[in-house]
Protein backbone atom coordinates (compact mmCIF):
# COMPACT_ATOMS: atom_id res chain seq x y z
CA UNK A 1 0.00 0.00 0.00
CA UNK A 2 0.77 3.71 -0.30
CA UNK A 3 1.70 3.99 3.21
CA UNK A 4 4.33 1.30 3.06
CA UNK A 5 6.02 3.57 0.45
CA UNK A 6 6.16 7.01 2.84
CA UNK A 7 6.76 4.87 5.72
CA UNK A 8 9.81 3.34 3.70
CA UNK A 9 11.12 7.08 3.39
CA UNK A 10 10.64 7.42 7.17
CA UNK A 11 12.77 4.87 7.66
CA UNK A 12 15.06 5.68 5.38
CA UNK A 13 15.45 8.95 6.77
CA UNK A 14 16.09 7.58 10.09
CA UNK A 15 18.72 5.49 8.83
CA UNK A 16 20.53 8.00 7.05
CA UNK A 17 20.43 10.17 9.76
CA UNK A 18 21.93 7.55 12.25
CA UNK A 19 18.96 8.28 14.66
CA UNK A 20 16.53 6.32 16.52
CA UNK A 21 12.76 5.82 15.93
CA UNK A 22 12.52 7.32 19.67
CA UNK A 23 14.82 10.59 18.94
CA UNK A 24 12.52 10.64 16.11
CA UNK A 25 9.31 10.48 18.06
CA UNK A 26 10.65 13.34 20.78
CA UNK A 27 11.37 15.40 17.85
CA UNK A 28 7.49 15.20 16.30
CA UNK A 29 5.94 15.42 20.19
CA UNK A 30 7.07 19.40 20.14
CA UNK A 31 4.55 19.95 23.25
CA UNK A 32 6.22 16.61 24.54
CA UNK A 33 3.09 15.17 25.78
CA UNK A 34 3.75 12.00 24.93
CA UNK A 35 1.68 11.73 22.15
CA UNK A 36 2.10 13.37 18.05
CA UNK A 37 -0.81 14.78 17.23
CA UNK A 38 -2.00 15.88 13.75
CA UNK A 39 -0.55 18.78 13.42
CA UNK A 40 2.85 18.08 15.38
CA UNK A 41 3.23 14.93 12.80
CA UNK A 42 2.50 17.07 9.84
CA UNK A 43 5.07 19.45 11.02
CA UNK A 44 7.61 16.59 12.14
CA UNK A 45 7.66 15.32 8.35
CA UNK A 46 7.99 18.82 6.82
CA UNK A 47 11.17 19.37 9.32
CA UNK A 48 12.32 15.97 8.06
CA UNK A 49 12.23 16.95 4.55
CA UNK A 50 10.57 14.42 3.32
CA UNK A 51 7.53 16.37 0.83
CA UNK A 52 5.11 14.74 1.89
CA UNK A 53 1.51 16.75 2.16
CA UNK A 54 -2.18 16.66 1.76
CA UNK A 55 -3.56 13.15 1.01
CA UNK A 56 -0.30 11.15 1.69
CA UNK A 57 0.30 12.97 5.40
CA UNK A 58 -3.56 11.98 5.70
CA UNK A 59 -3.12 8.99 4.93
CA UNK A 60 -0.29 8.17 6.97
CA UNK A 61 -2.15 9.50 9.85
CA UNK A 62 -4.65 7.01 9.92
CA UNK A 63 -2.46 4.18 9.27
CA UNK A 64 -0.39 5.52 12.13
CA UNK A 65 -3.13 6.09 14.43
CA UNK A 66 -5.46 2.81 14.61
CA UNK A 67 -7.19 3.63 17.14
CA UNK A 68 -8.35 7.13 15.93
CA UNK A 69 -8.28 8.75 19.10
CA UNK A 70 -5.86 11.42 17.16
CA UNK A 71 -2.78 10.96 18.89
CA UNK A 72 -0.17 8.63 17.79
CA UNK A 73 1.57 7.22 20.67
CA UNK A 74 5.27 6.02 20.48
CA UNK A 75 3.88 2.13 20.67
CA UNK A 76 1.87 2.95 17.98
CA UNK A 77 4.62 4.25 16.05
CA UNK A 78 7.18 2.44 16.58
CA UNK A 79 4.76 -1.01 15.68
CA UNK A 80 3.77 1.58 12.09
CA UNK A 81 7.63 1.45 11.39
CA UNK A 82 8.47 -1.99 12.31
CA UNK A 83 11.97 -1.05 13.58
Amino acid sequence: PVENEHLNMIRAKIYEKAISVRQVFRSFDSDKSGTIGRDEFRQGVHAMGLGLEGETVESLLAYLDPDRNGQIDYHEFMGALNL
